[in-house]
C-alpha cells in the first residue's frame, strides 16, 4: 500500500486489533474510546466494518490519540508500528545517510553506559519481536529473537560491533520515533556520566 497514508493505516490497524474482540463486545469496547455507539447486529454484520465506519471521519490526530488509547490496553506490535508512524509526521526527517552516520559514530562509543546492553535497548526496541539475523541463513534458528543473539554476540563473546548491533536492530529503516528515542536515551544523565556525555557529543559532532 505505497500511497496509504500513515493515518490510513493507523486506522486499519486499530480496526483490526478491536476486530479481535467478539461482535456483541466491539460496540462497547469502541465505545469506551469515545467511537460513536452502534448495535451489536450492526457488529455482528462485519465488525472491522463497523469499528472503520467511526474512524473514517476522524482526524488524524484524533485516530492518533485513540490509537494510542487501543495501543496501551491491547500491546500489539503492528498498531505500535502504525501509532508510531503517524507520530512520527512531524519529526525532522532522517535520512538513510544520516543513519548511517549515526551508526558510524556511534561505533566508538560505550552504547550503553552504566546499563546493561540489554536494559540500554529494552525501552526502545521490542527484542523478543525482532527476528535473529540468523533466521535466513538458517532454518534451525527459525523461531529465534534477537534477544538471544544480543545475549550472545554482545554479552557472552562481546563480538558484536555497534554498527552491527544496530544494523541487526533496523536502525536504517526503522520509524524515526525509535531512531529520537535511542538518541534520547544515550544522553540520559542517569545512564552516562558527565564526562562520558562530553565524549559523547564530540564523537556526534
Amino acid at each position: 500500500m505505497p500511497n496509504t497514508s500513515p493515518a490510513e493505516v493507523l486506522r486499519r490497524e486499530i480496526a483490526s486489533v478491536l476486530a479481535a474482540e467478539s461482535a456483541h463486545q466491539v460496540p462497547r469496547i469502541c465505545a469506551r474510546y469515545g467511537l460513536a455507539e452502534g448495535t451489536g447486529q450492526e457488529a455482528f454484520s462485519g465488525k472491522i466494518r463497523y469499528v472503520m465506519n467511526r474512524l473514517q471521519d476522524l482526524s488524524s490526530n484524533q485516530v492518533l490519540k485513540i490509537g494510542q488509547a487501543v495501543q496501551a490496553d491491547y500491546q500489539h506490535r503492528e498498531l505500535a508500528l502504525a501509532v508510531a508512524a503517524v507520530e512520527d509526521i512531524d519529526l525532522p526527517r532522517l535520512s538513510n545517510v544520516t543513519r548511517r552516520r549515526l551508526i558510524a559514530a556511534l561505533d566508538s562509543i560505550d552504547l550503553p553506559g552504566s546499563l546493561g546492553i540489554i536494559a540500554f535497548l529494552e525501552p526502545v526496541f521490542d527484542l523478543d519481536a525482532i527476528p535473529s539475523p540468523y533466521r535466513a541463513q538458517n532454518s534451525f534458528y527459525f523461531e529465534r529473537m534477537i534477544r538471544v543473539d544480543i545475549e550472545q554476540h554482545c554479552i557472552a563473546n562481546d563480538d558484536w560491533k555497534n554498527s552491527e548491533l544496530l544494523g541487526h536492530l533496523g536502525f536504517v529503516s526503522c520509524h524515526q520515533r525509535v531512531v529520537f528515542n535511542l538518541l534520547e536515551r544515550l544522553v540520559d544523565p542517569e545512564i552516562r556520566s558527565d564526562a562520558d556525555q562530553i565524549v559523547l557529543e564530540r564523537v556526534m559532532n
